[in-house]
């Protein structure tokens, strides 16, 4: 029966004086800057050994259970090495344990440490008068190391381990990378698995994986034949020959290349694909909200004829909190796997989140068959990053019909939606506190005497200089949602204008930022009008200075009569975007395009200017 980490038991204190054998199966390290001011880091170790070795057999206790309290010892071998010549043993926690699979989890949290120092000199100009410096500072390098790495390894066994993660205390980074994986990953030759990460100080809305960057950790190589995706963290794993390998990634800020993390795990290669195959697609982010309940369901196939009589289905799951003061593992809670059928199991991971989990948490989950009390075969790991947010948070959606999402690559871009010029453009604005059922106040930032409509007075105070949403409005529709409105006029035509929600609960001042508020973008499209009633090509020409031929030549694909098709609300295309290269100028475009700077750049704030051949211009 799998134990997780969800489970809180009674606190024992075990003693681990390890003997020189291997039983060190994984580990990380993670931290977060508590005191700039002081120099000051909190540190957490990950770390996962053999739970049948026998130093964790304790003879009076028995085997060791959740909430254990352990000596990391191993004959004085591990610690924490900080990077200034200190370190520390480590005790720590059993937060989870896996029978099955012979592993428990230890979490460990030292004393935070002080940096007295993190800056050396360097030496810009020197000669007999003066010389001069600058501060450059050096991350600190922070080392988990220890013996000895698990009996029976492809390669370095029975070998010490060196894990280590750098640490910069100057106000740059609050938070080191967090990589996230199970100490054991089953995988069959040409199987795909992620190292996944988030950075804790970066918001739900902010997310993204193209802020952090996998490679090998020092020092180690990637098993023949296996690649790594040095953008994604995606690991193919083709090595041929079944057996348990050890891995090293080193997951780094793309921002501060200097700051990574190392996580070091076993890989389970396999001759054959596994008979159960976890299903769930866990391509979206989980979420989830403090003091309410968790639910996350597992679906796991099966192929029944590789299922032996007396064979059972098991479930692992791997939790890993986002890093805040608090407990080392989730109160209350459970992993529960419900009755087999029909080639197919499902397990279910329940428990209420509490509010030191708030931020980034993950969660990596396996399946495998078990006989005779051990596994016969596992599936390949699959995580997802889960976000928990505050009780106070008031959640803001905004939404609008699909053809006005405005895509990159093909994604949804949030909160950008495109529109024609003279298109009203209407967008669902709901709010909500997730832990209360009361009405959340909306209003735009601009709404200065707060009739829902914003006029020439209120946009010129607000926006300046920038492109003003004159007469949009806001209307409620409900007691959580309203309906912003807005048509942007021809003169801004390529333009960007924001809009921003206050959103505020109407019993208290929980928002969803310290700023209060929340912003869309509407991006008014480029070189396209909407017609006017009594327009024609030949009208529409003569407003910016070419033939009608050449605008219908703009539009041929869309209109075969220009003197009949064209109808008030239609798209036309009024010239072609131009992209600038170095070098260009206003002058030198409109010469090449036999035009002039004036009606390239027009009289008004047009964004896309014209000229006759070519007359959009993106900069």
């Amino acid at each position: 029966m799998l134990r997780t980490s969800c489970q809180r038991l009674l606190v024992a204190l075990v003693c681990l004086p390890f003997a020189f054998a291997g039983s060190f199966l994984s580990g990380s390290i993670r931290w977060r800057v508590a005191d700039v001011s002081t120099h000051t880091v909190e540190f957490q170790v990950v770390s996962y050994w053999n739970r049948s070795f026998s130093a964790f057999q304790s003879p009076t206790l028995g085997p060791p259970v959740l909430g254990s309290l352990v000596d990391l010892q191993a004959q004085s071998t591990v610690r924490l090495r900080f990077g200034d010549g200190t370190w520390t043993y480590l005790k720590g926690m059993i937060t989870n344990i896996n029978e099955a699979e012979d592993w428990i989890e230890v979490v460990t949290a030292p004393t935070p440490k002080a940096y007295s120092q993190g800056f050396e000199y360097k030496f810009i100009n020197q000669n007999s008068l003066y010389t001069e410096t600058q501060f450059i500072y050096v991350p600190w390098k922070v080392t988990f190391e220890g013996c000895c790495r698990y009996s029976g390894l492809q390669r370095d066994s029975d070998t010490p381990f060196n894990i280590t993660s750098t640490v910069l205390v100057d106000g740059s980074v609050s938070f080191s990378p967090d990589p996230r994986v199970l100490p054991k990953i089953h995988v069959p030759t040409g199987g795909l698995f992620t190292v996944t990460s988030v950075v804790q100080d970066v918001s739900y809305n902010q997310a993204s994986s193209s802020s952090l960057h996998w490679q090998a950790c020092a020092n180690t190589n990637l098993p023949d034949f296996t690649r790594l995706d040095a953008n994604t963290g995606d690991i193919k794993w083709d090595v041929a020959i079944p057996g348990i390998y050890h891995l090293c990634i080193s997951v780094s800020l793309a921002s501060q290349p200097t700051v990574y993390s190392d996580v070091d795990f076993l890989v389970v290669s396999q001759a054959s694909p596994s008979p159960i195959q976890i299903n769930t697609d866990f391509a979206n982010v989980l979420k989830g909200f403090v003091n309410l309940n968790f639910n996350v369901n597992v679906l796991a196939s099966i192929e029944p004829t590789m299922i032996k009589a007396g064979d059972q289905i098991g479930f692992q799951v791997g939790f890993v909190p986002a890093m805040r003061n608090g407990p080392t593992a989730p109160d209350t809670g459970h992993f529960t796997v419900a009755q087999i059928a029909s080639g197919s199991a499902e397990a279910t991971l329940k428990f209420t989140v509490q509010p030191w989990m708030e931020g980034w948490n993950s969660f990596c989950f396996a399946a495998y068959v078990i006989n005779d009390m051990k596994i016969s075969s596992a599936s390949s790991m699959k995580c997802s990053d889960a976000y928990f947010f505050g009780s106070d948070v008031i959640m803001v959606d905004a939404t609008a019909a699909e053809q006005y999402k405005y895509r990159v690559a093909g994604q949804v871009v949030a909160n950008h939606f495109e529109v024609r010029e003279g298109v009203q453009l209407r967008v669902s604005i709901s709010a909500w506190m997730p832990n209360s059922l009361g009405a959340v106040e909306r209003s735009m930032v601009a709404d200065l005497n707060g009739n829902g409509v914003l006029d020439e007075s209120e946009v010129q105070i607000f926006y300046g200089n920038r492109p003003r949403p004159l007469g949009a409005t806001l209307t409620n529709v409900s007691l959580n949602t309203s309906i912003l409105t807005y048509e942007p006029p021809r003169t801004y035509a390529g333009a960007d204008i924001e809009i921003c929600i206050n959103a505020q609960g109407a019993s208290s001042a929980a928002t969803l930022s310290k700023v209060n508020q929340f912003c869309i973008t509407i991006m008014v499209k480029k070189c396209v009008w909407t017609v006017k009633t009594g327009e024609s090509f030949i009208s529409i020409a003569q407003s910016i200075g070419i033939s009608w031929l050449q605008l219908w030549n703009f539009n041929k694909g869309n209109y075969s009569r220009p003197d009949i098709d064209l109808r008030t609300g239609d798209p036309v295309n009024v010239g072609q975007l131009y992209q600038v290269d170095n070098g260009d100028t206003l002058y030198n475009i409109a010469d090449r395009f036999s035009s002039t700077v004036p009606i390239l750049y027009g009289d008004s704030t047009f964004v896309c200017p014209f000229a006759p051949v070519l007359p959009c211009v993106a900069s």
